[in-house]
């Protein structure tokens, strides 16, 4: 579609230059009986007509690109790399999870995964949900569900509890992924 339509801007680009000109009698009181040659004003939508073919990617390989980031993160955590699962967040992005004070920065992300990673009985399994992506790769929100496995305080036993996630994701263009937003609660059983 985009070679169409960067074919129907040069033929619009053309006939603009092509184009009679056309005389048009003003109306004015201070311009009356004066004629005015002009030109029809084709050669301004060309630009307009180029851009509507850019971003147009296809949403489910967008969504595909996004996943393989997300599954990367969740082998760095697997593997205890603060760094792997720390990296993905923007600036000022937003962890909530549970038992955990929200997260607003760097610092405070990288704090609570510290923490996870340094209990012996940490652990995250999750199934992909339901996922959506812009076509033109700069947005995209995906769902999971699964359970978070950590050392309860008081009696130092594992617990495991269900939890629902959404994450969003931004791009700018060339740059890789990054989460915006991720907001986990603790599902019902």
């Amino acid at each position: 579609i985009v070679p169409r339509l960067g074919a129907l801007a040069s033929v619009l680009a053309l006939r603009s230059i092509k184009a009679a000109p056309r005389r048009l009698r003003h109306t004015l009181p201070e311009f009356e009986g004066e004629t005015t040659m002009t030109y029809i004003p084709i050669l301004a939508l060309a630009p307009v007509i180029q851009l509507a073919a850019c971003g147009s990617a296809d949403p489910e390989e967008v969504l595909e690109t996004v996943r393989a980031t997300e599954q990367a993160q969740s082998q760095a955590i697997a593997a205890k790399d603060l760094r792997g699962a720390v990296r993905n967040y923007a600036d000022g992005a937003v962890l909530v999870v549970p038992g955990s004070p929200q997260a607003t920065t760097g610092e405070a992300i990288a704090a609570t995964y510290d923490a996870w990673l340094s209990d012996p009985n940490f652990r995250i399994e999750m199934a992909p949900g339901t996922g959506w992506a812009s076509a033109a790769e700069d947005l995209a929100v995906t769902n999971a569900s699964g359970t978070l496995t950590t050392t309860h305080a008081e009696t130092g036993e594992a617990v495991a509890i269900p939890i629902a996630s959404q994450t969003v994701w931004t791009r700018s263009s060339g740059q890789p992924w990054r989460i915006v937003s991720e907001y986990t609660v603790q599902a019902p059983e």
